[in-house]
């Protein structure tokens, strides 16, 4: 009797931890599915926020285009309350400055702050982050990666209650910042670059309009003075 006891123990002891064995596979699959699915979104933004940017930044070639006069005075439901040209990363300290931008809308506040790659990499900038985000917030998570050159990392923290994406380009860094945890990040920055190159188009049109009257001008005043003569 207690070798059968012994044996039974036995058999139920192996089936315990072929459960648990079994158990923790399928944890590790579906956690290898949700970060599967996690990051073949993030490249899919990434891939679109970066050709956008990339075209911004092609709408600064015109001599009188600069970041700050890209920035629009409001994107969606949102006012620009503040611009400052020359501002540290809100929040963190990276060793750089450039244009901050802030947003509000009622109670919510996004900041977007754009840096040149020449006075940090986006590498360095997100190992500072990463390092600081620790020091800011009791509760805090953050992501990261390369693709294909460019950095993405995404960080969320509480409290007080705000989450941030950065990405670059060759030439700079792009830093966004909420503290409502539901909004939209990529989307609001796209509205805001969108808007911006509307605001190119339209500097370049009042450029060409100057310069056209500019050249048109020594021809209307040949044309007056010639009608002027007597007859």
């Amino acid at each position: 009797m207690a070798e059968g006891t012994k044996s039974k123990m036995g058999i139920g002891c192996c089936s315990a931890i072929a459960i648990v064995a079994c158990a923790a596979v399928m944890i590790g699959v579906i956690g290898g599915k949700r970060a599967w699915t996690y990051f073949k979104k993030a490249a899919e933004e990434q891939s679109e926020i970066v050709v956008v940017v990339e075209q911004w930044e092609g709408s600064l070639d015109g001599a009188a285009s600069t970041p700050q006069s890209l920035s629009p005075e409001s994107v969606g439901d949102f006012q620009r309350k503040e611009q400052t040209l020359d501002a540290e990363a809100p929040g963190f300290s990276l060793g750089a400055t450039g244009l901050l931008d802030v947003y509000g809308s009622g109670g919510d506040e996004i900041r977007i702050w754009i840096a040149e790659t020449s006075q940090i990499g986006m590498s360095a900038a997100i190992d500072k982050i990463k390092e600081q985000v620790d020091g800011r917030f009791s509760i805090k998570s953050t992501t990261s990666f390369f693709m294909n050159g460019a950095g993405r990392l995404s960080y969320s923290g509480s409290p007080p209650d705000e989450q941030g994406l950065m990405i670059n380009t060759d030439d700079r860094i792009f830093l966004i910042q909420s503290n409502d945890k539901s909004a939209d990040l990529q989307e609001f920055l796209l509205a805001y670059i969108e808007a911006g190159m509307g605001n190119a188009g339209e500097s370049d049109g009042g450029a060409r309009a100057a310069s056209e009257s500019e050249e048109k001008s020594p021809e209307a005043e040949e044309k007056n003075a010639t009608d002027a003569e007597p007859k």
